[in-house]
């Protein structure tokens, strides 16, 4: 495939003018690179709408941001790998894999609501916001500090591998797993199944259903409830002797149901 580079010193920040690349502007199939400089993505965001290009890499020498928090930078492709210095990158479109290398003190923003959902993301290091409406098949996470808007789709798990990586999700999720790190659930983000955690924290801030629930978690991790009032319902919990599981014994949550027989809760909970 072709190879089109953004060029240092582009005059305009708009991806649709030629001079602004190396080898003129992307068509569909074309790779696109931003190894250097500091020239963002500011006018003209949507000129690549329609183009579903293969290979797009955002490199560590890149400065500039693509698109700001309102408006994004939009393309397709079949994987983007971001690992750029700027303030903000923002991007709406159908991509295969996403890779976050790392963003610096930035943030990648991920608003892609078409009718293809995103195929796996890599959350390597740095922050990400991925807004409402898009639809995410897996999301595995090492140092990055992921949030996830209400109104995503989650149809896959979120793995959990790095010691410094979170997830605070409004969404429900199809799955956690992990040994590492902390996934919170805020706002709605109940009603959610399949979480194995060995070491990952599960934070409950959210009424809701927990299917599914194995806790490993004897050294770090565990799962903890949030206080106020909350109405939370765990069946099928699994845990082992010396489980780490808590909640808050100043705001204790309105309610706490465990629907299968758990002989021993360390927080003071019986199962039937």
């Amino acid at each position: 495939m072709a190879l089109k580079t953004w060029k240092e010193n582009a005059a305009t920040g708009n991806p649709g003018t030629t001079g602004n690349w190396n080898g003129g502007t992307p068509v569909t199939g074309n790779d696109v690179a931003f190894n250097a400089g500091s020239v963002s993505v500011s006018v003209g965001e949507d000129a690549l709408a329609a183009v579903d290009l293969g290979l797009v890499r955002v490199e560590s020498g890149y400065a500039g941001s693509h698109g700001d928090e309102d408006t994004p930078f939009k393309f397709d492709a079949d994987e983007l790998v971001y690992n750029g210095r700027g303030a903000i990158a923002h991007y709406d479109g159908d991509l295969g894999l996403v890779r976050i290398v790392g963003t610096g003190s930035g943030l990648v923003i991920l608003d892609c609501d078409g009718s293809e959902e995103l195929t796996q993301v890599l959350a390597g290091g740095g922050r990400l916001l991925i807004k409402s409406g898009a639809k995410l098949a897996s999301l595995i996470v090492k140092d990055c500090q992921v949030q996830i808007e209400a109104g995503v789709t989650i149809s896959g798990p979120i793995v959990m591998v790095g010691g410094r990586g979170s997830v605070t999700t409004a969404s429900s999720t199809a799955g956690v797993s992990g040994s590492r790190g902390r996934v919170t659930y805020t706002g709605a983000a109940g009603d959610t199944a399949q979480i194995v955690t060995t070491g990952t924290l599960i934070d409950v801030q959210s009424s809701g259903t927990f299917a599914d629930v194995a806790n490993y978690a004897t050294d770090r991790g565990g799962v903890q409830i949030g206080g106020g009032s909350l109405d939370v319902t765990f069946t099928d919990y699994a845990f082992v002797d010396g489980a780490r599981q808590d909640f808050d014994p100043m705001h204790p949550p309105a309610r706490v149901t465990i629907t299968n027989d758990a002989d021993r809760i360390d927080f003071g909970l019986v199962g039937d």
